[in-house]
């Protein structure tokens, strides 16, 4: 018997457009059948888009997706006004569950009110470009130390692993609200979070923890690799300047920036000495029996 899905896990996408791409977590009820224009939710493993030309389907079928649309049925399977396809005897579920019992790349029939008429259209299954991704398995952790200060990239695995199965009942706005927005709108897109901070005299005083970054001295920061691109030029700068790096000794290079300013949600800072940030990461890690700073990935 099937596995009755306990969050959706799919989403429903439309042509290349980014703003016809929609989200089938929730469907809208102002019409008579689920409208792809609806765009709520948290998770995903699967989405549609328009397909591309395949030996299956014929450059007439190229149509995809279109925003406002009608979803009245995929492959045949009919459904209702709240976004839900039967399931067994007198249950129902979401849509998704039909859209998973499908592989990326395969296509589907969808059947869908389109002004006014009822017309099928071929679309393709694909992974979605999630900004918050789910499903890490086959990927290890990635994380970033500097000064003590631990970051990772925010992912529902981490969400479950910090607050539960119903992360979203526990887990701070500052980090669930990434999840609105489903997708990316930069390849390289991601959600930093200062994860812990590990105890040492450099950071006395700062009880910081699952904070969402925004800025390293004044800096947006793109991702976890571009924020290592921005700390790692200060131990660049301190080894080049006669500093011994990490744990080392060494002058203080002569720098105009004297603090790195962590910037993070809700207007919340925390300021670390550049120079003693970077001589005593080294001597943090030995402490916390941590033998690298970054993961292999950085």
């Amino acid at each position: 018997t099937p596995h009755t899905p306990t969050e959706p896990p799919a989403a429903v996408g439309g042509e290349e457009k980014t703003d016809s791409i929609a989200h089938t977590h929730a469907c809208s009820t102002d019409s008579t059948n689920a409208s792809t224009d609806t765009v709520t939710g948290t998770t995903d493993t699967t989405t549609v888009t328009a397909t591309d030309k395949t030996d299956a389907v014929t450059d007439g079928d190229l149509m995809g997706l279109k925003k406002n649309d009608v979803i009245l049925a995929i492959d045949g399977v009919d459904v209702a006004d709240d976004g839900t396809v039967h399931f067994r005897g007198m249950e129902r579920v979401h849509l998704a569950y039909v859209v998973s019992q499908k592989f990326p790349n395969e296509t589907c029939t969808v059947t869908v009110l389109r002004d006014k008429q009822v017309q099928d259209v071929q679309v393709r299954l694909r992974v979605p470009n999630l900004l918050v991704p789910e499903h890490q398995w086959d990927k290890k952790p990635r994380y970033y130390i500097y000064g003590g200060l631990v970051f990772v990239p925010l992912t529902t695995d981490y969400l479950k692993d910090e607050f539960g199965k119903k992360y979203y009942e526990r887990a701070p706005a500052s980090l669930l609200a990434p999840l609105s927005s489903f997708f990316k709108t930069d390849p390289t897109a991601e959600v930093v979070v200062l994860s812990q901070i590990l105890a040492s005299d450099l950071t006395i005083g700062y009880e910081l923890k699952n904070q969402k970054l925004n800025k390293v001295n004044g800096i947006a920061v793109r991702n976890l690799k571009h924020l290592k691109e921005i700390l790692d030029a200060d131990l660049s700068k301190d080894q080049d300047a006669g500093g011994a790096g990490l744990g080392g000794e060494g002058e203080k290079a002569k720098d105009k920036d004297e603090f790195v300013v962590f910037e993070f949600e809700h207007e919340q800072t925390c300021v670390l000495d550049r120079h003693e940030a970077v001589q005593l990461t080294g001597d943090i890690l030995r402490q916390h029996n941590i033998p690298h700073r970054m993961s292999e990935e950085l």
